[in-house]
């Protein structure tokens, strides 16, 4: 019998990094009213793709200032860098889908895994007459409710075929992970498939989710 082939797609901010990094940033250098533009998005009453900016219009800092708290704070699963081995040595496409900053990830895989290459599409952003441009994705979006329409990714690879196996935390996780074959899921994603009554397998760390792969067979995959 014919191995079936897959594709992992892995959310960023909260699920490889220990917290999420957006929310890092805004806590230390914005207003703490962006909570209440952020529980606008959790509870479907605003889309990423306003809320994103909204909250970053609020950020007080320069660039260099930001970089140096990112270096200095943000911390990643400690089995992340052998997830990716794993991965790898059992020939499973893995790509990073993010609704933040292409240059935070950067930054952060370089700092903590920098002998690793890991595919990555997010959002970008820049300064602009000191103010923070969310830059939205470039790529196809199938609904329009989101920067980085992390959906439409998934959906190709199974148009070719693949099974999707989707890894996520948080509301902009929600859209993708209906679109996978296999979901794992903590904090508020977990919630909400809860909430749908859509399986899912949880987790806390990706040591969890390498032993849960092992027990599905999803591996050596051609």
């Amino acid at each position: 019998m014919s191995r079936q082939e897959y594709h992992i797609f892995i959310d960023f901010d909260g699920t490889i990094t220990q917290k999420d990094t957006l929310q890092m940033v805004l806590d230390r250098f914005a207003p703490a009213n962006w909570w209440y533009i952020e529980n606008d998005v959790i509870a479907g009453k605003r889309t990423d793709s306003e809320a994103l900016q909204a909250e970053f219009d609020l950020v007080e800092a320069d660039w260099d200032e930001v970089m140096r708290f990112l270096d200095d704070e943000v911390v990643i699963d400690p089995d992340f860098s052998s997830f990716v081995d794993y991965c790898s040595t059992n020939r499973l496409p893995l790509t990073i889908l993010s609704g933040g900053f292409e240059e935070f990830i950067e930054r952060i895989l370089n700092n903590h895994i920098p002998q690793r290459r890991i595919s990555f599409i997010a959002n970008h952003i820049e300064i602009r007459n000191k103010r923070w441009k969310v830059i939205p994705n470039a790529g196809m979006k199938i609904n329009g409710l989101c920067n980085h329409c992390k959906s439409y990714h998934l959906q190709q690879a199974k148009n070719f075929g693949k099974r999707v196996i989707y890894i996520g935390d948080g509301t902009t996780d929600r859209c993708p992970a209906l679109r996978a074959d296999i979901i794992f899921a903590k904090h508020h994603l977990a919630d909400y498939l809860s909430a749908e009554k859509i399986a899912y397998y949880p987790f806390t760390g990706f040591a969890d989710i390498r032993r849960q792969l092992k027990n599905l067979k999803v591996e050596l995959c051609k």
